[in-house]
């Protein structure tokens, strides 16, 4: 009996000794965020973004149109949407050297499926100001963050609540292909309620010559690697999930 206790306590001590070697080498993906962000330019409507730094994605050209959805941590299964209009300026040869490329952000919020606002227009017409962001440098990646800084979103708009927002939005983006870039979103809410945003994911996914936002499918967040977590999408089926800006 007691050999076989000893057995046992040995193979649980082998046990949390692999966990904590596995978790060293595993890198915080919090913590690497958090550092990405840190090395951007702070920018603001009709001010300026920063330079990323994830590697993973590639440059392309993102001149268009895209439906943006941000899955918010608050609420992660009812995304707000926009329409984002990309303007990009590439280098020689549509390459990023350091600082040859950058590109402005124009967001316009969208009516949202699951808004309790009424009265309201229709389904992912644009609904309030649209929101601005120039020369936003891009690096050899695709990669780039984006704030905005008091950003507001009609209630309209509000997949939430039934009030408007005012919050500073932090994307960070990586480019996968000229038809899609995602990453994560970091921030606060100042209206209705002061709540962070960290943990919110985004896609954006490029809306076809001749079509509307209401012709695309919501990509909330980037797809998962071969083999990885996480994946694409969302619809307007979706249920909600707590929060409440």
């Amino acid at each position: 009996m007691l050999t076989s206790g000893l057995s046992k306590r040995s193979m649980l001590a082998l046990s949390a000794a692999v966990a904590a070697v596995a978790l060293v080498g595993c890198p915080d993906p919090q913590e690497r965020f958090d550092d990405f962000v840190d090395r951007t330019k702070q920018g603001g409507t009709g001010g300026t973004g920063g330079s990323g730094g994830a590697p993973g994605g590639e440059v392309a050209d993102l001149n268009g149109r895209f439906l943006l959805s941000i899955a918010t941590s608050l609420a992660p299964a009812t995304p707000l949407l926009f329409e984002a209009t990309v303007t990009m300026r590439l280098g020689p040869g549509n390459t990023c050297p350091l600082g040859a490329c950058s590109l402005d952000l124009i967001i316009q919020p969208l009516v949202n499926p699951f808004t309790a606002a009424s009265p309201c227009p229709g389904v992912r017409e644009p609904i309030g100001d649209p929101i601005t962001l120039q020369n936003v440098s891009v690096d050899e990646h695709g990669s780039f963050v984006a704030v905005f800084e008091g950003a507001q979103v009609s209630a309209c708009a509000n997949p939430i609540s039934p009030r408007p927002i005012e919050a500073t939005l932090n994307l960070a983006a990586v480019t996968l292909d000229a038809d899609l870039f995602c990453g994560d979103v970091s921030g606060s809410t100042t209206k209705p309620a002061p709540l962070p945003l960290a943990g919110s994911k985004f896609g954006a996914i490029r809306i076809p010559e001749g079509k509307g936002p209401a012709d695309v499918e919501i990509v909330d967040h980037c797809p998962a690697a071969p083999g990885g977590d996480g994946g694409a999408g969302g619809s307007d089926g979706a249920a909600g999930a707590g929060g409440s800006p």
